[in-house]
């Protein structure tokens, strides 16, 4: 009878400690539902130098003050707004600076005037960004669909194309790209390959 109790006292412990485990993970998190965004195709999300949460989806960009949601769409009328609502990437720089990446072109948010200023691509060109990254020169590069790599040289704020890395039709698409620490930068495209270059 001792050891039955003992068993019953055991497995009712385990039980408690597993459910108390189970209530304080679930409390951990909190669920935002996606009528607060401007599209619940979220594509992706950053973190900038001010503790804002900025996430681009589909349809518009989004950003998060800890409290509430606020939505910007792009406006045909007023060229301070996003370039398209396609959100495709977003970056944040060394200088805090925040790049957004979208379907049609790129652009920076201006925190001192709460609006976005558009960048245009040599040529006319309004390709799809996929991925800004800063390399270790302080170049900001902008890999695109299709287009190749383009990038804002450190200390100008126009976009350059990139042609040393147009050899061949793959480059053109640079979906993501990484620098690591020898100073290669690795490209990854459509196809199945990758490809390393020499950047130092």
């Amino acid at each position: 009878m001792k050891k039955v109790q003992k068993s019953f006292k055991k497995k009712l412990l385990t039980s408690i400690c597993l459910l108390l485990t189970l209530l304080t993970w679930a409390d951990s998190g909190h669920l935002y539902t996606s009528d607060k965004l401007p599209s619940s195709l979220i594509n992706c999300i950053i973190q900038d130098h001010y503790g804002y949460i900025w996430i681009g989806t589909e349809y518009g960009l989004s950003r998060f003050d800890g409290y509430r949601f606020t939505n910007y769409l792009h406006d045909e009328k007023d060229n301070t707004t996003i370039t398209d609502n396609t959100i495709s990437s977003l970056y944040v720089d060394k200088y805090g600076k925040l790049w957004i990446g979208s379907s049609k072109g790129f652009m920076r948010y201006d925190y001192h005037k709460n609006h976005f200023i558009r960048y245009s691509f040599p040529e006319g060109r309004h390709p799809r960004v996929f991925t800004i990254r800063e390399d270790h020169k302080g170049n900001l590069l902008i890999g695109t669909a299709g287009y190749g790599l383009y990038a804002i040289p450190r200390g100008q704020d126009k976009i350059v194309f990139q042609k040393e890395f147009g050899r061949r039709q793959s480059n053109d698409y640079f979906n993501q790209i990484f620098e690591d620490n020898h100073g290669y930068l690795w490209q990854s495209s459509h196809l199945s390959t990758f490809t390393r270059y020499d950047i130092r």
